[in-house]
């Protein structure tokens, strides 16, 4: 099996890392991980992964961190502010096991040119 990161670069959870591997799998190029998007030079989020030439980001939202409102709310301003600076916000949930994450890939592919 193919290795799917460096030791340096391994997926927070064990979810992440499906999702990368999925990703991958679908012939996806490889996306940086926690890439810092800055305005300014204030960081203003740091996707699980991104293609920045693309300004496409990939989050992965579990139901444990996004219960409460207040998380909830949070979220989604910072999504509305990658948004109003031109990025692209792809959410990848727990319910995308379910079907594969196809729904996901399919956008993604649309936003992100194959691998060579």
């Amino acid at each position: 099996m193919a290795r799917l990161w460096r030791p340096d670069d391994r997926p927070a959870t064990l979810a992440e890392a499906r999702l990368l591997r999925r990703l991958l799998a679908h012939g996806l190029p490889r996306p940086v991980r926690q890439y810092e998007i800055r305005e300014d030079g204030i960081l203003v989020a740091r996707p699980d992964f991104a293609y920045p030439e693309r300004r496409v980001a990939v989050e992965y939202d579990s139901f444990r961190w996004h219960e409460t409102r207040r998380a909830q709310a949070v979220t989604l301003a910072r999504r509305n502010r990658l948004e109003g600076l031109g990025w692209h916000v792809l959410v990848a949930t727990d319910a995308d096991r379910r079907d594969g994450g196809a729904q996901l890939v399919r956008s993604l592919k649309r936003l992100v040119p194959r691998a060579e």
